[in-house]
């Protein structure tokens, strides 16, 4: 990784060159993602409780099996590219902002994220993602009560592995990642209340709840649940 940065007009600016291989996992079939990546980054200084970035990279993708070699399409023939080759590329310009309101007794944050992928070369894919989280915090004597909802939606040309996985930590807790389903929208809800049992160790009551609104047939090779809730009485 090559880093550069400097500190003009108000805006930190930073060139990344990055190469590597992403090791994940599509489902359950043991399929790995390589993605050559490469671009610059506009972060901006936080003002207040705000803060700001933007960022435009190349991206390659190739998926790939636990020999290393380059596949098209899954062990039942799912397509895992969105271009039916062997490999996806695209160049995305990514805006992000946060808000973040934390005091003794309360916290509020809220995070936006866009992506817009650019038909600036051959094949590339085009595509507008959003997605938005807000999770809000309040001490209610000894015991605090969390809650969050996030939600999302992608337009446009998609793979499989650009879905909204939902499953997992910080989503639908007691599934693994993506193992609800995954989809072109999501809207995932999080409510947890944690009560002090002894000195260093506390209990939680939560309820999460995760749907993809119907959306899971417009994903190439999935055919998953549509919604689905969890709960515990007690987690320590």
């Amino acid at each position: 990784m090559l880093t550069r940065g400097g500190n003009r007009g108000g805006l930190l600016r930073v060139l990344r060159c990055d190469a590597r291989i992403l090791q994940r996992a599509l489902g359950s079939r043991g399929i790995n993602l390589s993605r050559l990546s490469l671009g610059v980054e506009l972060n901006e200084p936080a003002t207040s409780n705000w803060t700001s970035g933007t960022s435009v990279k190349f991206e390659h993708i190739r998926p790939v099996n636990n020999d290393g070699r380059s596949i098209a399409r899954d062990h039942d023939g799912f397509p895992l590219t969105c271009s039916g080759n062997l490999h996806d590329n695209m160049i995305i310009l990514k805006q992000e902002s946060g808000y973040a309101d934390v005091n003794d007794n309360s916290f509020l944050k809220v995070n936006f994220q866009m992506e817009q992928g650019l038909p600036l070369v051959p094949k590339s894919l085009t595509f507008n993602r959003v997605k938005c989280a807000v999770s809000k915090g309040i001490k209610l004597g000894p015991t605090f009560l969390v809650t969050s909802l996030t939600g999302g939606s992608i337009v446009g040309d998609m793979a499989p592995y650009q879905a909204f996985a939902i499953g997992g930590l910080g989503s639908v807790r007691g599934y693994g990642e993506g193992a609800v389903g995954a989809g072109r929208l999501c809207l995932v809800a999080n409510c947890e209340y944690t009560v002090p049992l002894a000195k260093h160790l506390e209990g939680s009551i939560f309820m999460d709840c995760g749907s993809d609104l119907g959306s899971a047939r417009h994903v190439p090779g999935k055919g998953f649940i549509s919604s689905v809730y969890s709960y515990a009485l007690i987690s320590v």
